[in-house]
């Protein structure tokens, strides 16, 4: 017979030798994965994820040029800080919150389906 995972989960062990039976073990701070995702979004954003962007909304704007094009156009007009042009103060700003909705959002969300799982 085969048994969903709820079952599954319900049926194996006790909660002290089973941590997916014991909820409040599982449970992460929401505040601490707001922190730690933000904060991990902030580096992906500064280190190239902005101007990735950047250079994509170059290409939606630029009437056909190239990508590689548009980055030999940027570096050449600012050089290498280019890569970073508009990241402080908006960029990193928006990086963060963005890491930090997400993070919260996926915690939250897993506490209750594991709620949702233990005690059905």
């Amino acid at each position: 017979r085969q048994m969903c995972i709820r079952d599954r989960r319900r049926v194996r062990g006790n909660p002290e030798s089973n941590p997916m039976l014991d909820a409040k073990s599982r449970d992460e701070s929401p505040v601490a994965k707001l922190f730690i995702s933000g904060a991990c979004a902030w580096v992906f954003e500064m280190a190239g994820g902005h101007y990735l962007n950047i250079l994509k909304i170059a290409k939606q704007t630029s009437g056909g040029k190239s990508y590689p094009q548009l980055h030999r156009q940027f570096i050449g007009q600012k050089g290498i800080p280019a890569i970073w042009d508009g990241f402080l103060p908006w960029g990193s700003v928006m990086a963060f919150f963005k890491g930090s909705i997400f993070g919260s959002a996926h915690v939250g969300a897993r506490n209750l389906l594991d709620l949702s799982l233990i005690h059905i």
